[in-house]
């Protein structure tokens, strides 16, 4: 029987789902990951309606080591979500990621939880110090099809691919270098470039002056698009709109400023990419 397989890439402003039949797609679908943390049922159904799957890779927040779903608990999902004793339960970040996971392991679909680059062998241990988020599972994943399509497009071997990925999403920016067909170096959402929604890296001295009010929401706030996180990203239209207001010159301005720098920075750890390449929402804006 060939392999029936699909994914899901959990996103601040949605939720993609993906599925394969023998390499084919067969089942495209986006949902509003506010909708998803109310109700998960559209996204299990959408699953379950066009199974039975062999493999589904979950939504894994910060990531796990690759682990199935009859291996994740309340301590997997705490890796998961990070989040503060005083702040759980709270519905910041992706909001319901936590019923989400949990709707999906009650349906019994064959998941499996996917590691962030902090978690993979291929990255140095010196790159890991004093880090958490140096990509998301997504951001691996959009790299692992990035690795087969340069070796495809340039007809070279996996051991030959080299590039630097910048993943502009429609909350968060984070970058990854890959070299000689390996993940080798990353710069998360979270300590990275400013983001349409989302801060970036912090300044210490910010987030010391912040004191008591730095919550798990102040990461997903203060972009320089929509730095309250108030609108709805998720349409071509919306981003033409924010393109064409004078009032977000500068918020564009500081967004390709920062995507620049990091792709640069992650020089230092590849330093001859073949390619940047570009993947996420805002890689679909006007300009």
């Amino acid at each position: 029987m060939p392999p029936r397989v699909a994914g899901i890439d959990p996103g601040t402003v949605s939720f993609g789902l993906c599925a394969l039949d023998d390499g084919e797609p067969m089942l495209e679908r986006s949902f509003r990951s506010a909708d998803l943390g109310v109700d998960p049922g559209p996204l299990v159904d959408a699953l379950v309606g066009h199974g039975p799957f062999d493999v589904v890779l979950g939504p894994a927040g910060y990531g796990l080591p690759l682990v199935s779903g009859d291996r994740v608990g309340d301590e997997e999902l705490a890796l998961m979500l990070l989040l503060r004793s005083d702040e759980h339960g709270a519905r910041v970040g992706i909001a319901g990621l936590r019923a989400i996971v949990a709707a999906l392991l009650d349906a019994r679909l064959p998941l499996v939880f996917a590691p962030g680059v902090l978690h993979l062998p291929t990255v140095p241990a010196f790159r890991k110090w004093n880090r958490v988020d140096l990509g998301t599972p997504d951001k691996v994943a959009s790299a692992a099809l990035c690795i087969a399509d340069q070796a495809r497009r340039l007809g070279i071997a996996v051991a030959e691919v080299s590039f630097v990925m910048l993943e502009l999403g429609g909350a968060f920016a984070a970058a990854l270098a890959v070299e000689s067909g390996r993940i080798v170096d990353g710069i998360g959402g979270s300590s990275g470039p400013i983001g349409a929604q989302a801060c970036g890296a912090m300044d210490g001295e910010v987030a010391y002056l912040l004191g008591p009010a730095l919550s798990k929401q102040s990461l997903f706030t203060g972009g320089a698009l929509d730095p309250d996180g108030a609108r709805d990203l998720s349409t071509p239209e919306a981003l033409d709109a924010l393109w064409r207001d004078p009032g977000s010159r500068d918020g564009w301005t500081a967004l390709e400023e920062g995507a620049v720098k990091a792709a640069l920075t992650l020089t230092a750890s590849v330093p001859a990419p073949r390619e940047v390449l570009v993947s996420g929402r805002l890689a679909q804006a006007p300009g």
